[in-house]
């Protein structure tokens, strides 16, 4: 091997996972947290500190590391006003476009979607996001779109809510934190498992990967639905309905839309089946280390 060929952005909950994955050696791992460079380190990765905020700590990673084909960027985008937002995005995509790179995998949310009335959305479905994270993301999809090199092939995944060990509605159930929305919303999710073997499947495929693929389990289902299983099978207790003052809150604004994911198209693309197809089966992993 010339050395590692996937750089993954961002060494958070979902690509520290991967990297457990992945061949040892076959990548690179970033954060900005020194504490976790030196852990893994210690495990023999390849991890460099960066902060896309710097672009010369992006480009010093493809000076060093001459063979990365594959970019997974799971970064959120920065907080505040739009020309800050956008502001590691821009670094990132000029140092990508200046490197060897030919995929690009952004992580995005299906949040962008906006939907509000509960139907079905699929990578066909127009966007029109509600709240300002979800505005953020589009904005962060739509510069890459529009400023990758046309010679790298970008995918966007747009994922639901990630659960799995110490994540998730069920932590957030068992705690009493979680607030029953007080219409009737769907929730969609992927477990990190599932996301894991996702993300692997899409770096080992040989084949030009769709624009935009949309990642959920099997069974979209009202949060109802799913509160009452978690409280039947543990045995917590029922968490209170949001009051018009917290509904109307920015703390609520990831309810806002209201859809039905589709995962028809990356089933098929990457012909993969579910380890948790739905709530059911990934319910009280939460709970696990």
């Amino acid at each position: 091997m010339l050395g590692p060929t996937v750089l993954l952005l961002g060494g958070g909950y979902v690509l520290s996972r991967l990297a457990n994955e992945l061949e040892q050696g076959s990548f690179v791992i970033t954060s900005r947290d020194l504490t976790k460079i030196e852990d893994w380190r210690k495990k023999h990765y390849f991890a460099e500190l960066c902060d896309t905020a710097i672009p010369d700590q992006i480009s010093t990673i493809f000076e060093k590391h001459t063979a990365i084909d594959t970019v997974i960027d799971s970064i959120p985008p920065f907080s505040g006003e739009k020309d800050k937002t956008l502001g590691g995005v821009e670094n990132t995509c000029l140092s990508v476009n200046k490197s060897k790179a030919k995929r690009f995998f952004y992580l995005s949310t299906t949040g962008v979607f906006g939907i509000s009335d509960g139907s079905w959305v699929d990578e066909s479905t127009c966007c029109n996001p509600v709240s300002k994270k979800a505005v953020a993301r589009l904005d962060s999809e739509n510069y890459y779109r529009n400023h990758l090199d046309s010679s790298i092939a970008l995918t966007t995944f747009r994922l639901p809510a990630i659960y799995g060990p110490n994540r998730g509605l069920g932590i957030a159930i068992r705690s009493g934190r979680f607030l029953i929305p007080p219409v009737e919303r769907f929730s969609n999710r992927i477990h990190v498992a599932d996301l894991v073997e996702i993300l692997s499947a899409s770096i080992r495929s040989s084949h030009l990967l769709p624009p935009i693929l949309c990642v959920s389990d099997d069974l979209p289902a009202p949060y109802d639905q799913v509160i009452e299983h978690y409280c039947n099978t543990f045995s917590f207790p029922k968490p209170e309905i949001a009051s018009e003052t917290q509904w109307l809150s920015e703390r609520m604004d990831h309810f806002r839309a209201n859809a039905k994911v589709s995962n028809s198209l990356v089933k098929k693309t990457l012909g993969i089946e579910l380890k948790y197809p739905s709530f059911k089966h990934g319910a009280g992993t939460e709970f696990s280390n």
